[in-house]
């Protein structure tokens, strides 16, 4: 999934990098960011990962997508809070 989430960064603001290149731990928006992507760039990706994975974003905290790792951690913990119970079990 980190490529998947790199390649859709990279697509998504047209850098003029290989998705390789992001690193998993460096911030991607604000101050810290080399990519020059601010709050409002946040909110744009954020509507890529609900468009292209179905993240529920109504309880989404912006603090959640600094990082591809951080990025990628939400989208799991998404996807296991929208499965169904497993084993038969009904939740």
């Amino acid at each position: 999934m980190i490529d998947d989430i790199r390649r859709l960064f990279v697509e998504v603001y047209r850098l003029d990098i290989s998705p390789e290149e992001v690193v998993e731990d460096e911030p991607l928006f604000g101050l810290k960011s080399r990519f020059g992507l601010d709050s409002m760039d946040t909110l744009r990706f954020i509507s890529e990962l609900h468009e292209r994975y179905g993240l529920d974003i109504g309880s989404t905290n912006t603090d959640s997508f600094r990082t591809i790792a951080l990025i990628c951690e939400t989208l799991e913990a998404d996807r296991a809070a929208r499965s169904p119970a497993r084993g038969g079990e009904k939740a």
